[in-house]
């Protein structure tokens, strides 16, 4: 390598499953890590980036501020795969044998492939249309189109649609409680100027964080990178672009909200936030990942699917099978939350409240318990690294957080039970809490006058 590719490698060596992990860091920001797999044939690449649905203002390079429709991220996710005038992304890459796709969150963007053959024209494909992707009015129109449709699938959705709107009632201000996609007024807002700046400041050399899982030459991958990456480094020397921290109120911004869909059944919603996560500090890192992890096993011992409470509801008929949880985490916003289909959604949200306050309350659960289920959680985990695109996804995700791939096994092993219920104690604040319940549509009677009923055949 020359000065200018000249990169600080780290080794790790997991050793349970002897799984290693090379790491390259280069001066500017970018980092590219390998998972060697000798032997295999398939290859999977990720390049994760630092922004997502949650990057609304933020300052360019310049220094000036910058604000940004909601839906921006995600409609620069939909630009990318439209590298040219009359270029089909996809069409190309399946020319290859590659599978290409990515996904937007709140707070970072995912592009990854997976082949076994051409692996250097996937890398060469993907990187160039991330540095330049076709941002014109024409590709910007078209391209809306096409989100507005996936926008419109998404809303016949109930659990994604429920789960949108109570993240509106749960937050007031953070950006979280706007849908990744955007709405049907934000992306009609979005112009290619909005998408320029946000190109400019965040699909960088420097942000990015590419992973390789596969049996590969590590020095020609890098050389190959560099070679494509080179020509549009000259800026990297520029300070990181700055995000604008917003402020939240505590409590919820509505207890409980409703609307209406064509379903069967009621359909509920309920969450908690957790307030002490934008009010009082922002988390990076290994203590956000550490909380997620700890928070999120905690919660499914006492509201998950081996839990008494959910046995107990599940045969009351107040949830069914479509009932799942999730703890979710932020630099600057947390918050917990549940959703099924029940017959008495009011019945059911308050059960599972009051079940939760109690057991945190309480520290209803045996230190055996929270240490079995840290085990079976470190299993899987491990399990995990024999697939390719699982271990992909995840090295991604925590080179984001400027982790490695086994900080992850190291967290799971550091767990303590008892601050795990000192952070759970946000949940006895009754102020937090919100509710949303999708109601189904009343049917429509007819305007004209009732016929006699046919007559039925009985059988037996």
């Amino acid at each position: 390598m020359n000065n200018e590719r000249k990169m600080i490698k780290r080794e790790r060596v997991e050793n349970f499953t002897h799984t290693s992990q090379h790491v390259y860091e280069h001066y500017s920001g970018l980092t590219i890590s390998f998972v060697p797999k000798p032997g295999f044939n398939r290859k999977f690449v990720s390049i994760a980036l630092p922004v997502g649905a949650d990057h609304l203002n933020f300052y360019a390079k310049a220094g000036k501020p910058v604000c940004v429709p909601a839906g921006t991220a995600h409609f620069m996710e939909h630009c990318v795969f439209k590298h040219g005038h009359d270029f089909n992304f996809d069409d190309v890459m399946a020319g290859y044998g590659i599978n290409a796709n990515a996904y937007t969150t709140n707070d970072h963007t995912l592009y990854f492939f997976s082949c076994v053959d051409h692996l250097y024209e996937g890398l060469q494909l993907f990187l160039e249309s991330l540095l330049s992707p076709d941002l014109t009015a024409e590709r910007v129109d078209k391209e809306r189109r096409i989100i507005l449709s996936e926008l419109e699938m998404y809303q016949d959705d109930v659990a994604g649609f429920a789960a949108e709107k109570l993240l509106c009632s749960l937050y007031v201000n953070h950006p979280v409680r706007n849908d990744i996609v955007g709405t049907r007024e934000s992306l009609a807002a979005i112009l290619p100027e909005h998408l320029q700046k946000l190109h400019s400041s965040f699909y960088r050399p420097s942000n990015m964080k590419i992973s390789i899982v596969g049996d590969v030459n590590e020095e020609e991958v890098i050389a190959k990178i560099f070679a494509i990456l080179e020509p549009h480094m000259q800026d990297e020397k520029l300070p990181k672009v700055l995000t604008t921290k917003v402020s939240e109120p505590s409590a919820a911004g509505k207890t409980v909200s409703s609307s209406s869909m064509q379903i069967a059944r009621p359909y509920f919603c309920f969450g908690i936030k957790d307030p002490d996560v934008n009010s009082k500090f922002s988390m990076q890192g290994r203590e956000l990942v550490g909380y997620e992890i700890g928070l999120s096993l905690l919660f499914d011992l006492l509201i998950g699917e081996s839990s008494r409470v959910y046995n107990e509801l599940f045969a009351e008929g107040l949830i069914d099978e479509s009932f799942y949880h999730e703890f979710k985490v932020g630099s600057d916003y947390a918050y917990w939350m549940c959703a099924s289909y029940s017959e008495d959604p009011h019945k059911a949200a308050t059960a599972i409240y009051q079940a939760l306050q109690q057991a945190v309350r309480n520290r209803d659960l045996g230190g055996a318990d929270f240490a079995l289920k840290v085990k079976a959680e470190t299993g899987a985990f491990l399990l995990s690294l024999d697939s390719i695109s699982s271990s992909g996804y995840k090295m991604a995700e925590l080179l984001l957080r400027n982790l490695d791939l086994f900080d992850e096994l190291s967290i799971y092993n550091q767990l303590d039970v008892q601050s795990l219920w000192e952070k759970a104690e946000f949940v006895l604040n009754e102020s937090l809490q919100s509710l949303h319940i999708v109601s189904p549509l009343p049917t429509e009677k007819s305007e004209k006058p009732e016929e006699p009923a046919e007559a039925t055949e009985t059988v037996g």
